[in-house]
C-alpha cells in the first residue's frame, strides 16, 4: 500500500488497550511490537497519517472514529472515559548521585564490549563495580591468544577494553551470541552468578541499526528483523531469564527517534524497536528507558549516520 502511495492518501490507525498505561486501565503491551511503526510512517511518508489510539473501551467503534478524525498533528492518543489524551514532554529535574555499585554484585551490560556499553561498563568500574559482565555480538579470540599481532582492529579494541575494567579493579566475563539465544544465555548467566555473585542491574545497550538509511518499503525483511532481534525478543529473553535476581536496576538504552517520529525518516525499523523499548519500561516496575541524541565518537550514531 505505502509503495502504491493512493493519490488521497492514507490514513492509518491502530487501536490498542492498556498500552499506554494510562491510570485506571489495566496495563496490556498487546500491540507494543507495531506500534513504533505505525506512528514514524509518516516521517518517511508525508501523505500518510497515523495514529496509536489507545483506549478503555475498544468495542466503541463510532467514538473512537470520531475521535481519530480530529486528531490533529498528533500520532498518538489516549481515551479514557471521554477525556482525550496526548504524550507531552516535560522538563525532569537532575541532580547529584549518591549511588555506589554493589562490590559483591555483578552488573550486566548488554553491547557492553564496544560504543555506549563500553563506556557504561567503564563507568560502572571507576564507581566500584566489581563484577562486569559484558555481552556482545562480535566473537573474542580465547585470553592467551589476546597478544598476537594477528588481532583485528576490533578484536584488539575489545581487548584493550577488557584490560582497562581489570585495572580499575574489576573482575570481566564476555559472552558472545544473540540475546534470544535462550539456552546459550541462560547458561552465561549462570556462570557469572557462581564466579562473580549476583546480578545486581542490567544496562541493556545492545542494538543493531541496520544496513543504513532507507525507507522501509525498500528494506529487506531479514535485516528488519535483525534490527529488531536484541530490543526485542533479545530483551524479552534476559528480563525473563533475570526475574528471580535482586535487580537494583534495568536501564534500556532508547533512541529520541522513538519518543519523535518526525526523526526516524529512514530508520523507521530501528525507531520502532527503540519505541518498543520505552513502552516495556512502562509496563514493568524498576524498567528505566532512556532516548539518547546522538552520541559521538562512541559507535553508533555519527559513525553510522543513524539515532544512537
Amino acid at each position: 500500500v505505502l509503495a502504491a502511495r493512493p493519490a488521497g492518501g492514507l490514513r492509518v490507525l491502530q487501536v490498542t488497550g492498556g498500552l499506554f498505561g494510562l491510570r485506571g486501565t489495566e496495563p496490556n503491551p498487546a500491540g507494543a511490537r507495531l506500534s513504533g511503526f505505525v506512528r514514524s510512517i509518516g516521517a518517511e511518508h508525508p501523505w500518510v497519517r497515523s495514529t496509536v489510539l489507545d483506549t478503555d473501551r475498544p468495542e466503541r467503534l463510532a467514538e473512537l472514529l470520531a475521535v481519530w478524525r480530529d486528531s490533529g498533528p498528533y500520532g498518538e492518543l489516549g481515551l479514557r472515559e471521554g477525556r482525550r489524551y496526548r504524550p507531552v514532554l516535560v522538563p525532569v529535574p537532575t541532580g547529584p548521585v549518591s549511588w555506589r555499585p554493589d562490590p559483591d554484585r555483578v552488573y550486566l551490560i548488554t553491547g557492553g564490549t564496544r560504543g555506549l556499553g563500553a563506556l557504561t561498563a567503564r563507568h560502572l568500574a571507576a564507581r566500584g563495580a566489581r563484577g562486569l559482565a559484558l555481552l556482545g555480538v562480535r566473537p573474542l579470540p580465547p585470553r592467551h591468544e589476546w597478544d598476537r599481532e594477528e588481532l583485528s582492529a576490533a578484536e584488539a579494541e575489545t581487548v584493550a577494553h577488557i584490560r582497562r575494567l581489570e585495572r580499575l579493579g574489576a573482575r570481566v566475563m564476555t559472552h558472545t551470541g544473540a540475546l534470544s539465544d535462550r539456552d546459550a544465555l541462560a547458561g552465561f548467566l549462570d556462570e557469572i552468578r557462581t564466579a562473580l555473585g549476583p546480578i545486581g542491574g542490567i544496562v541493556h545497550c545492545a542494538g543493531r541499526s541496520g544496513s543504513g538509511p532507507a525507507p522501509l518499503t525498500r528494506k529487506d525483511l531479514a535485516d528488519v528483523r535483525r534490527v529488531l532481534e536484541p530490543k526485542g525478543d533479545g530483551l524479552d529473553t534476559l528480563l525473563d531469564l533475570t526475574d528471580a535476581d535482586p535487580l537494583d536496576f534495568v536501564v534500556l538504552f532508547s533512541s529520541v527517534s522513538a519518543a519523535v517520529p518526525a526523526l526516524a525518516a529512514g530508520v523507521t525499523d530501528y525507531a520502532a524497536a527503540n519505541a518498543r523499548l520505552d513502552l516495556v519500561a512502562r509496563h514493568r516496575a524498576g524498567v528505566r528507558s532512556v532516548n539518547w541524541p546522538v552520541w559521538r565518537e562512541t559507535g553508533g550514531g555519527t559513525a553510522t549516520g543513524l539515532p544512537p
